[in-house]
């Protein structure tokens, strides 16, 4: 019943193309990310999946890697957004496109994200973490806290700046996305992410390490998010069949298998951010996962197997309440001490046994409670006038629940004394 009127909402696309298969991949996505983080609180160590007759597969390597389930994210936001503008012939202006694309952007991610900052907020009043100060949270309403080298409140909260400026940008971006344009979108963009990347480990290296953390920035990350748009672009102009899609998937796996492979055996090289090898690979991998995502947006058998069955597509749908709230219970897990005094081998299982029933309970609950009725109202554009003020004017209630959350978290300061998080 969840995941059927799950999907009913999920299916009304903007371009209205529903592919079952990325809801998959987001579900790839998400759990590889935390897979890395549930690894993480277990102290690391060896990470085995048994199998009968005493034998196992070792996942540590996947583990290490979880930071690519973001990549996945980010390419595949590039191929999602990107797909409407290709698809639809739409008679409206630029700018308004363009002001339809960032409303329904906001009433998409805002919602679950304020929840999560007023339920963090609550938390610190009991000693969950320090409290923040208000510009600090004026920062995380707006995505902007980046911008000046504060450290996210979460630690997932870094990928949600990195994408609230794409969205800014792909209304423009999306305008080079033409036939004999796009070689210098593709091209130009690459080169750009490149430089940047090259001179930060220039200025890092010269004595200011602090702008190195610019290339989580959009800048440093933008070859997945063009990729993504590239992909899109070519399964607009021609989708193909099924059984083509599936070769596709094959050759991204592969390509991705590879290049893990050679990020574990020369981690000098390619995981030492001022390694110049890194900024040339880091497109390799932009383009492995692009390939992997185009062959799964044509659904052929494979991918319906592997990424459009009931699970992944479960885990999918609640994929950004997952990414959202997850951290949140693996650190207080890890606070409580509770994997003290046990044996590697057994840490990663006992975590996993107390934390996915609570991290997937809640994740539903945020979904069902929270985003789901701002997606009724965003597709409820043929009735404007109908319903509460809520569902006329979500991007203006969402502006207030913004502004009060910068507000209690004054009164909270003034109450209770600044206590600024460390930097």
């Amino acid at each position: 019943m969840f995941l059927k009127k799950s999907l009913e909402i999920e299916q009304k696309t903007t371009s209205g193309v529903y592919l079952q298969t990325l809801t998959g991949v987001r579900a790839v996505a998400v759990l590889w990310t935390l897979l890395l983080h549930m690894w993480g609180i277990t102290l690391g160590g060896p990470l085995y999946i048994p199998l009968p007759f005493e034998a196992q597969i070792g996942i540590r390597t996947l583990a290490e890697s979880g930071e690519w389930g973001v990549r996945i994210f980010f390419v595949l936001s590039g191929f999602l957004l990107s797909l409407p503008y290709l698809k639809q012939n739409d008679a409206r202006t630029f700018w308004q496109r363009t002001k339809t694309f960032y409303e329904r952007r906001a009433v998409r991610i805002l919602p679950a994200y304020y929840a999560l900052l007023l339920v963090l907020l609550y938390l610190t009043l009991f000693g969950y973490s320090k409290l923040p100060s208000t510009s600090y949270m004026f920062g995380h309403v707006l995505f902007i806290n980046s911008w000046w080298y504060e450290p996210p409140l979460r630690g997932v909260f870094w990928s949600l700046s990195v994408e609230v400026c794409f969205y800014l940008v792909l209304p423009f971006l999306i305008t080079a996305l033409r036939p004999g344009r796009w070689p210098y979108l593709f091209i130009g963009a690459f080169m750009v992410a490149f430089l940047f990347r090259v001179v930060l480990r220039h200025y890092a290296m010269a004595g200011n390490p602090q702008l190195w953390e610019l290339s989580f920035s959009f800048m440093g990350q933008m070859e997945y998010f063009i990729a993504g748009m590239m992909a899109a672009y070519f399964f607009a102009r021609r989708q193909p069949e099924g059984r083509v899609g599936d070769r596709f998937m094959f050759v991204g796996l592969l390509l991705i298998a590879i290049e893990l492979q050679l990020f574990f055996r020369h981690p000098e090289r390619l995981m030492a951010w001022f390694q110049p090898i890194h900024y040339a690979f880091t497109p390799l991998v932009a383009i492995a996962i692009a390939l992997f995502i185009y062959g799964a947006a044509a659904g052929g058998r494979f991918a319906r197997a592997l990424l459009g069955n009931k699970v992944m597509v479960f885990i999918g749908t609640i994929s950004f309440s997952l990414y959202l709230w997850h951290t949140v219970f693996m650190d207080a897990f890890a606070h409580a001490g509770l994997l003290d005094g046990l044996m590697p081998w057994n840490r990663f299982a006992i975590a996993s046994l107390y934390l996915l029933p609570p991290i997937l309970i809640t994740s539903m609950a945020s979904y069902w409670l929270v985003e789901m009725p701002f997606l009724r109202i965003r597709h409820q554009s043929d009735e404007p006038n109908s319903g509460s003020w809520i569902s006329r004017h979500p991007v203006q209630a969402l502006a207030w629940a913004g502004l009060v959350l910068v507000l209690l978290t004054a009164i909270a300061n003034l109450a209770y004394g600044v206590n600024h998080p460390a930097r």
